[in-house]
């Protein structure tokens, strides 16, 4: 049984993984973003947006992309969220990764490493 992690303790331990792995870990979205008590946007990003995306340099000038959706064991994705999730799916082919604890990021992280390799092997 995983502990109980916060969004936040779980997006720390996340983003250090991805780090430790290589890959550029600076791209948190603004996607939910208010400015307070004024009701509008202060970030571009549309709403429903997963909450980071991290990159990976693969050679010939190219780098893999996780879309990563942060939630705690029982937090639940918004209406808006499955909904930008499924047009990035559809339209773009882009399959958000939903992370409840860092053990969740081990699959991504050898994907990654696997295509990266393959990619370079190419070169």
């Amino acid at each position: 049984m995983s502990p109980n992690y916060s969004e936040a303790q779980v997006e720390s331990q996340v983003r250090d993984l991805f780090i430790r792995a290589g890959w550029y870990s600076e791209l948190k979205t603004d996607a939910a973003m208010i400015a307070r008590g004024s009701g509008r946007r202060r970030g571009h990003i549309e709403t429903g947006f997963p909450d980071r995306v991290f990159l990976l340099g693969c050679g010939l000038g190219v780098c893999l992309a996780a879309v990563i959706e942060l939630k705690t064991d029982t937090g639940r994705l918004s209406p808006e969220q499955v909904d930008m999730h499924h047009h990035l799916r559809e339209t773009y082919g882009i399959h958000p990764h939903l992370i409840r604890t860092p053990e969740d990021a081990t699959p991504i992280l050898a994907l990654g490493r696997q295509i990266r390799k393959a990619l370079k092997e190419m070169a």
